[in-house]
């Protein structure tokens, strides 16, 4: 998907999340009905559950092979994004925009979790260097992004300028979205060097607390 994937961002939600714990203990009374009650404790036991997980809250890896953030951000184009009008064209040529964003974002967050030795395993990340190398390796106009466009706008009778978008698509993949990808490559690869192909959480800091949790 496309929201925010820094460090920073992540940061901010376990803060607001610990406000908002606070607001439901202030909040939750007698006064409230059955009903009203059972969601607040389920509520409450969702946001419990994810403050114990707070110092593990980098663990996860964002770059991987099954459903890393370089395929997620794809698949929201070719199957979450549905085109029914040539506004939905246009939500989605701004979407296009937006990728080099996304993919600077996951770059700050990957460097955050290197830093405090959050690698991936090496074969996950040589999978997902063939996969951006594919991805990268299709003309512009034969890219997968510009190809689901294509196919989402073709039986559309009143969108009109079908061509335009097709070009404006294609023109921001080669130059927007290749660049970015070509980045993420390139610190995958970085990554790789630093990486082996233990797999076990245990080999994350205090990876035993990780895996009681």
């Amino acid at each position: 998907n496309l929201t925010d994937k820094t460090s920073q961002f992540t940061i901010k939600k376990y803060n607001k999340y610990k406000e908002i714990m606070n607001d439901i203990d202030k909040k939750r009374d007698e006064k409230m009905s059955e009903s009203q009650r059972l969601t607040y404790d389920i509520f409450s036991t969702y946001i419990k559950n994810e403050l114990d997980g707070e110092k593990f809250m980098f663990y996860q890896y964002p770059l991987n092979h099954l459903d890393g953030a370089h395929l997620t951000i794809l698949n929201t184009f070719t199957k979450v994004h549905r085109i029914k009008n040539e506004n939905d064209v246009k939500n989605y040529i701004s979407r296009l925009k937006e990728i080099d964003t996304k993919i600077n974002q996951l770059l700050d967050d990957l460097n955050y979790r290197e830093s405090i030795g959050i690698i991936p395993p090496l074969f996950s990340l040589e999978k997902c260097e063939k996969q951006i190398s594919d991805f990268l390796s299709e003309n512009p106009k034969e890219n997968v992004l510009v190809v689901s466009l294509d196919k989402k706008i073709s039986d559309i009778k009143t969108i009109t300028n079908k061509e335009k978008y097709i070009d404006e698509a294609t023109d921001i993949t080669e130059k927007s979205v290749y660049p970015a990808y070509e980045k993420l490559l390139e610190y995958t690869r970085k990554l790789e060097r630093n990486s082996n192909n233990i797999a076990g959480v245990w080999k994350l800091p205090n990876g035993d607390k990780y895996y009681e949790y």
